[in-house]
């Protein structure tokens, strides 16, 4: 429809499983592509409510519960998920995905993010392909939602698996998935950013807690992601994308950070600029 309000209320209705199963595939699809694909993001968001309730695995990666789900999500790369569900999607119960993933502070929440992250990349992996641009906008759609976005040191441990003794068990992600997850985590570090200089008091607050945690979590770990990063110029991009803007907040806002590994960044830097 070419109305925002109208498009936006219709795709609100499909996240009944009663409808969404009388869709096609192609009109699924269409759907889900909503997504990163509309320009209007009431959309885009309630496009994210749609994936959330139809491809991601209960209970999907948003604090707000979905209705059942109509298919499982995409493939997840074994590397990129290194923790694996072997317990059954509700062996636990519904809402226990919900319940842990506000507070990363436990081996259950370390797990359910662990997953949703995974969950986000697959689905950025099958329906995105090569317009990564665009994660972005699927970051937007979710913000707010989906506490994940804001873990920033399992973000840092899934891009390190497999390649930074003491890695995790398990082989490395794929090139492209781990290309995925470090553009959801530059647009997540630029979105919170963002929020902190032109948001609401409230957000500003939010934002500034979680741009402090940034800057504890990624900054120690910055030599390492760049050394992983080296031999793919976009990638390298990326992580010095999130590494300047942390580097700018802590210099004002949380000194303590910036000098505490100042010495191996600026290395790894140098190294950057020569290369």
């Amino acid at each position: 429809d070419v109305d925002a309000k109208v498009a936006a209320a219709a795709i609100r209705c499909l996240r009944l499983p009663e409808l969404a199963a009388r869709l096609e595939d192609s009109e699924f699809d269409h759907v889900v592509n909503m997504c990163p694909g509309s320009v209007d993001q009431t959309i885009r968001a309630e496009a994210g409510c749609f994936i959330n309730s139809h491809v991601f695995h209960d209970p999907g990666i948003c604090v707000v519960q979905g209705p059942t789900k109509r298919k499982r999500a995409p493939d997840v790369d074994p590397a990129v998920a290194p923790v694996a569900d072997a317990a059954g999607d509700d062996a636990d119960g519904p809402d226990v995905g919900v319940r842990a993933a506000s507070d990363p502070s436990n081996v259950e929440a370390l797990f359910n993010s662990e997953i949703h992250l995974s969950s986000l990349v697959a689905y950025i992996d099958d329906y995105l392909g090569e317009r990564l641009r665009l994660v972005e906008r699927v970051v937007s759609a979710f913000w707010g939602r989906a506490p994940a976005l804001t873990h920033w040191g399992i973000m840092v441990n899934l891009c390190l698996d497999g390649e930074w003794p003491p890695a995790q068990s398990g082989e490395p992600p794929s090139p492209k998935r781990r290309l995925a997850l470090l553009f959801v985590m530059e647009a997540a570090i630029r979105r919170t950013e963002e929020d902190f200089r032109g948001g609401k008091p409230a957000e500003q607050a939010t934002a500034l807690a979680r741009l402090t945690e940034a800057c504890a979590k990624m900054l120690p770990e910055m030599p390492k992601l760049m050394e992983v990063c080296r031999a793919d110029s976009q990638m390298l991009q990326l992580i010095c994308q999130v590494c300047r803007i942390l580097l700018n907040f802590a210099a004002d806002h949380s000194p303590q950070h910036a000098v505490a590994n100042v010495a191996a960044i600026c290395h790894s830097l140098r190294r950057t600029f020569e290369s």
